[in-house]
């Protein structure tokens, strides 16, 4: 365990890293991919009007 200050300073101190990816699928789904509770999809594939509904058969 640290003490809070120590936790404030490193805190203070940290810096987002780089990206890794600056084009291509590893880039879009680190952007754009979903948490598995969601589907684990890429968002921009979510259709709008929910999922598709099943033909009725007559």
């Amino acid at each position: 365990m640290i003490s809070d200050t120590e936790w404030a300073t490193r805190k203070a101190a940290w810096k987002a890293p780089e990206p890794r990816f600056t084009r291509g699928y590893y880039l879009l789904s680190e952007q754009h991919i979903e948490q598995a509770d969601t589907g684990y999809d890429f968002d921009f594939l979510k259709g709008k009007g929910g999922a598709p509904q099943d033909p009725s058969i007559d």
